[in-house]
């Protein structure tokens, strides 16, 4: 008995050992399975969140994305093709067949060229039309993303070959 109210004195200051444990009846297995169940419950969580944020990401796949081709097509026609088409090609930039291209990403000198000469505000050139803060704005947004997507490595691509029975 005075082990007893030992024990529970010191369980106010300071978790039980394990000989407490022991004098109390209680054996090492019952802590070990109490940590097993917490380790359970958080992988249970952890499992919960993945598959939650699986299906979210589903869900907003499914919705249509632009091509940065339609995004970027009136900005670019509006301001751009006047001097940098197929037939005039100044300074030997041609958007709109660049534009026209499938993928985009095999330009990717172009568009960061571009991208940079619109920022520093060089393109449109002064005496032409200049886009509004807000077309400029969405321009910059749109070109920056199609720039960020042509760097982005596209990961390992499984060959097959086949082969055909003799």
């Amino acid at each position: 008995m005075p082990q007893l109210t030992s024990f529970s004195r010191r369980s106010t200051t300071a978790s039980p050992g394990p000989s407490e444990f022991k004098d109390r009846g209680l054996s090492l297995r019952f802590k070990i399975t109490e940590a097993r169940a917490v380790r359970l419950q958080s992988l249970a969580a952890l499992a919960f969140f993945i598959l939650h944020t699986g299906v979210l990401s589903a869900q907003q796949q499914g919705r249509p994305r632009l091509d940065f081709a339609i995004e970027l097509a009136p900005l670019l026609k509006e301001y751009c093709f006047g001097c940098h088409n197929a037939k005039r090609k100044k300074g030997d930039i041609d958007i709109e067949s660049a534009l026209s291209s499938r993928p985009l990403v095999s330009r990717k000198d172009l568009w960061v060229n571009v991208l940079a000469r619109v920022r520093d505000g060089d393109m449109p050139p002064e005496d032409e039309g200049q886009p509004s803060s807000p077309e400029r704005s969405c321009l910059l947004r749109r070109l920056s993303a199609a720039a960020h997507y042509c760097f982005e490595e596209p990961g390992w691509i499984s060959t097959r070959t086949l082969h055909s029975p003799l």
